[in-house]
């Protein structure tokens, strides 16, 4: 057991990669195989959705449509606090 320490340690210390080096011998001890077999599919308000641009399209949506709320959340929340205020 030791011996195998040693070896793995020394296979992840001389990797460029270390990460990967370390799944893949994550991997190779639990016997475990990438399944990319499954189609991804994503539920959209009860539609399952199994198209990958349409998946990807709805996270791009998303993830830019949340940052331009977030911006227009703050820019009211800072006017209201700036109208409290008398000057």
């Amino acid at each position: 057991m030791v011996g195998k320490k040693l070896h793995y340690n020394e296979l992840i210390s001389q990797s460029v990669n270390k990460t990967k080096t370390a799944c893949s011998i994550i991997k190779s001890l639990t016997n475990k195989q990438a399944d990319n077999s499954e189609e991804p599919m994503l539920n959209i308000v009860g539609n399952l959705i199994k198209n990958p641009q349409i998946i990807a399209k709805t996270f791009n949506d998303y993830f830019s449509n949340i940052v331009e709320e977030s911006v227009t959340k703050i820019i009211k929340q800072d006017n209201n606090d700036l109208s409290k205020h008398s000057y």
